[in-house]
């Protein structure tokens, strides 16, 4: 009798056990799963945040000095700014040149050429057909590559 209590007994560990051993399996990959999606959202909240400071000037209208500023403030990026004056419909490449952008579509997708843009002076000389009139108003529109990565801004004076 006694040692059928005690086998009862140890059989009675033993299953218990096993479902706190399977149960600790079965919350580990839930957290798991949890653990994936929560660093894939982490990770995409990151990107936008990155990429906020650039996206910020999307369709935005913005004035001349801001443009301005915007092409002082990325003067040391690898990026490029493209500017449309009305004194220059056809624009310049600021800090960096982008090939294969099309402005005349919505599709804004190039890629950064081994050249720089022209000099930023040339935006505040009033003699300058690229000259910026600060008072001037711009519709900005962000450039990405084929990555779908920022490379750049566009402004064109309304």
């Amino acid at each position: 009798m006694e040692n059928s209590l005690k086998m009862l007994m140890i059989g009675a560990a033993v299953a218990i056990t096993l479902a706190v051993i399977t149960s600790g399996f079965f919350i580990l990959r839930q957290g798991q799963g949890i653990l994936k999606s929560s660093t894939s959202k982490i990770s995409q909240i990151s990107s936008d945040i990155e990429e906020t400071e650039f996206t910020i000037y999307e369709d935005q209208e913005v004035s001349g000095s801001e443009v301005v500023n915007v092409v002082r403030k990325y003067d040391e990026e690898r990026v490029g700014i493209f500017v449309a004056t009305g004194k220059d419909p056809n624009g310049s490449w600021y800090i960096e040149d982008i090939d294969g952008t099309n402005f005349s579509s919505d599709d804004f997708v190039g890629e950064i050429s081994s050249s720089g843009g022209n000099s930023i002076s040339e935006l505040i000389d009033t003699s300058n057909d690229e000259y910026v009139n600060p008072n001037g108003r711009f519709l900005g529109k962000v450039i990405r590559n084929e990555n779908d990565s920022i490379i750049g801004l566009a402004f064109t004076q309304q």
